[in-house]
């Protein structure tokens, strides 16, 4: 499976809402679209944000526990 994700911010010259509107939403890995943004807000099936998905995922894959931490 392949996914884009687009970094910004991007060059004033460029409308970045355009630019993240124009990735299809299944190869959108961050949630960036309106609709997976939706998707995920309904916890329907599709992409977690890759970027808080893997923040998420670090403490967990490294048995850091991170109860009570700020």
């Amino acid at each position: 499976m392949h996914g884009i994700l687009l970094q910004h911010p991007m060059g004033e010259h460029i409308d970045e809402r355009a630019a993240f509107e124009a990735i299809a939403p299944e190869k959108d890995v961050d949630g960036v679209t309106f609709a997976s943004f939706a998707t995920m807000s309904f916890g329907l099936p599709g992409f977690v944000s890759c970027t808080s998905g893997g923040i998420m995922r670090l403490p967990d894959e490294n048995d850091v526990d991170v109860s009570g931490k700020r």
